[in-house]
């Protein structure tokens, strides 16, 4: 992580870490493609969209 601007894009997906008073705000990590953390940023509610990844070509190995 650097401290120049990094500009999030409506829908990129990022992982909640933290949770804020009851759900007011959250702090959500966004990684590259190598698991590389590039912003960890704390954002309002009413500014994150719930994101479901497409897992239809998954297989579990057991």
């Amino acid at each position: 992580m650097t401290e120049k601007e990094i500009i999030l894009l409506r829908g990129q997906m990022g992982t909640v870490v933290e949770e804020y008073n009851n759900g007011e705000a959250f702090e959500v990590e966004f990684c590259d493609n190598n698991g590389q953390t590039f912003a960890l940023v704390s954002l309002e509610s009413e500014k994150l969209i719930l994101l479901y990844p497409d897992t239809s070509n998954l297989s579990l190995v057991y």
